[in-house]
């Protein structure tokens, strides 16, 4: 797009056995209606959360979640999602 500013954003996260990646390119102004996102998740077991959420998970893993999420004016976008846990795939 011409005459936009475009920057990198990029998070990464560790901690209770987890490594968290959230990743956008977004341009300047930010705008609620036009955000988009990449997140990377990974970890051991799924009980490492239930502390910090107050949750009952199982003690089951190793887990991965990943994808592009995205909000548009139109609602809420979810590309090439994948989970696993264990040795199933979603």
């Amino acid at each position: 797009m011409r005459g936009c500013l475009w920057t990198a954003l990029q998070i990464k996260l560790q901690g209770i056995g987890a490594d968290l990646t959230l990743k956008s390119l977004f341009s300047l102004p930010v705008s609620k209606n036009k955000l988009s996102f990449s997140v990377d998740l990974k970890g051991g077991q799924l009980d490492s959360f239930n502390q910090l959420f107050n949750v009952d998970l199982p003690p089951i893993g190793p887990y991965s979640l990943a994808g592009g999420f995205a909000i548009t004016p139109q609602g809420y976008r979810i590309k090439d999602f994948l989970l696993q846990v264990g040795s199933s795939h979603l």
